[in-house]
């Protein structure tokens, strides 16, 4: 069986982290996923109605 596993990098602005984690990807032959990608898939898991019908911004 093919053990999974998963790299998070923690970085500040400017400090070039992204392409770090972009060249990490290609060496472990490994999917690569950003902030970008997973506000998608939450915006898709969870419906934007509910957030709308709530008003759930101007309670924060």
């Amino acid at each position: 069986m093919k053990r999974k596993f998963a790299v998070t990098i923690a970085r500040q602005y400017g400090s070039g982290g992204l392409m770090i984690a972009k060249r990490l990807s290609d060496a472990l032959n490994i999917p690569f996923y950003d902030k970008t990608l997973l506000q998608i898939a939450a915006k898709k898991a969870i419906s934007e109605k509910i957030f709308d019908s709530r008003n759930v911004c101007k309670r924060l």
